[in-house]
């Protein structure tokens, strides 16, 4: 009474088989960034301007942002109207994240100013 027995899964689900996933993780230490952001430098320094970024959209991710952002060119407020705005806004963060090094960078903050005065100065 109160023991417990181990059950074969596959008894009680028969058609159910082990699955075994292979993960390689690579974690980079500290030292890597430094070499990679020296790489981005170096990069950077060689075109002397930042390196071109690629998103893929579906055509309904597309389409929801069009609506979104000519909304906002329109009436200068970013306002999400429907969950599917936010759900792209969502869906093109992602990418963003995987693509970009800069974030993780020590002098981020300073980028991050000389990337907003290059846009305000193209579009004045």
């Amino acid at each position: 009474m109160g023991r417990s027995r181990a059950v074969a899964a596959n008894s009680v689900l028969p058609n159910w088989q082990p699955c075994y996933a292979s993960l390689n993780v690579r974690v980079r230490p500290r030292a890597d960034l430094g070499l990679l952001e020296t790489a981005l430098e170096k990069q950077m320094s060689k075109n002397d301007e930042t390196p071109e970024i690629y998103i893929s959209l579906s055509a309904d991710e597309a389409l929801v942002l069009f609506e979104f952002l000519s909304r906002f060119e329109e009436s200068y407020e970013l306002t999400i109207v429907d969950q599917a705005e936010e759900r792209a806004l969502s869906n093109l963060l992602g990418p963003l994240q995987k693509q970009l090094v800069t974030p993780f960078r020590h002098d981020y903050l300073v980028l991050l100013e000389q990337a907003r005065n290059k846009l305000r100065n193209d579009l004045s």
